[in-house]
């Protein structure tokens, strides 16, 4: 078997369906705090790092889960990225790292 007719592992799924709801419905009702956003984090903090274990793991597959993340990240109302609870969650860090740094 050649390189050629091996298909890539598909991306995981970084951020799950009823996060993204979560994230849309707040852009309406404005419900979602701190804790929660920080616990969305955690979660897909968690997806990330199993996704980095499961030893598959390419670079472009890595760049789309960053990708995800950051666009989710970009969805939630500006002011609440400015929380300080959320400023200093270790997701933000790892964005910053990722992103600017």
């Amino acid at each position: 078997m050649t390189t050629e007719n091996i298909i890539p592992p598909p991306s995981p799924i970084m951020v799950n369906q009823f996060n993204l709801s979560a994230i849309q419905k707040d852009s309406i009702d404005d419900q979602l705090s701190s804790n929660d956003i920080c616990a969305m984090f955690d979660e897909f903090l968690i997806e990330f790092e199993q996704m980095e274990k499961s030893g598959v793991t390419t670079i472009n597959i890595f760049l789309d889960a960053v990708e995800e993340i950051t666009n989710a990240v970009l969805a939630i109302l500006p002011y609440k990225l400015l929380d300080p609870k959320v400023l200093s969650h270790p997701l933000m860090h790892f964005l910053h790292q990722m992103l600017i740094d």
